[in-house]
């Protein structure tokens, strides 16, 4: 049932009489509360919230989010919060949590555009999770060494089957960048968001440290050179090895000052 949007709506929409929404050029369809048994696709929210008009409002803005391209803007304010039925106060904050899960990138002054998540964004909520785990740092490297060693050696056989990585700028980007791309050079895209959290929790979570000296740069780089030459050669065995001692090199360097 297609329906404008009036002051109204948000009541609808929580009593599950409207199922779809018309934003200009994008068709959103708004999910319903959380149940018990979760839902599909949604962002995270708390039960307590899942019938307010906030929850709402979030579940209406990220189906938005999620069928637009990034980059698009939201509509004003105030011509957003009518459509929903919602205050601009409620409005302003299903903004700033879909902003903190990376959805959207607020502008002051220009407006919200939409955004798909970094691997920065996707670290955030995990490193808070796991503030009181004795061991985080620790455990993190662990699962590090669980997965990329494997990804690095699909990356190999995927090269040597004849699949080309552009490595020239993968060189110069961050460490977090770097081990993204390797990941994503084994053919699985999913794989190089995971390795984005890792990494990005390596570096966040309680009692890592680290250094930004010269020397520990010219290691690292010297690492990764290494892993690409496995990598492009072919050697499946090499870039296992390689990711393994980069890897744990890193680990041994997180957790120095506290030995």
């Amino acid at each position: 049932m297609e329906l404008s949007l009036g002051t109204r709506c948000s009541r609808r929409i929580a009593r599950g009489q409207i199922d779809r929404i018309e934003w200009p050029a994008y068709t959103c369809r708004v999910v319903r509360p959380l149940t018990s048994k979760g839902r599909s696709g949604a962002p995270p929210q708390d039960e307590a919230g899942a019938g307010s008009a906030v929850a709402q409002a979030c579940d209406a803005l990220f189906t938005f989010v999620r069928s637009a391209p990034a980059g698009t803007g939201l509509p004003p304010e105030r011509e957003l919060a009518a459509r929903l039925g919602v205050s601009r106060t409620t409005l302003r904050i299903a903004v700033d949590r879909l902003a903190l899960l990376g959805y959207l990138r607020v502008r002051h002054g220009s407006g919200s555009v939409v955004a798909r998540p970094t691997a920065a964004d996707l670290a955030t909520p995990f490193a808070t999770a796991v503030l009181d785990v004795p061991r985080a740092v620790e455990d993190v490297s662990a699962l590090r060494l669980l997965v990329e060693p494997e990804l690095a050696a699909s990356a190999a056989r995927s090269a040597r089957s004849g699949t080309a990585t552009r490595w020239d700028a993968a060189l110069d980007a961050s460490d977090q960048e770097f081990h993204q791309q390797v990941a994503r050079a084994s053919g699985n895209e999913v794989a190089a968001q995971v390795v984005g959290v890792l990494v990005g929790l390596a570096h966040t979570v309680p009692g890592a440290t680290g250094s930004g000296d010269r020397r520990l740069a010219r290691v690292t780089a010297q690492h990764h050179l290494a892993l690409i030459s496995a990598i492009e050669d072919g050697d499946e065995e090499l870039a296992r090895e390689s990711m393994s001692l980069h890897l744990r090199w890193e680990a041994r360097r997180l957790t120095a000052t506290r030995e």
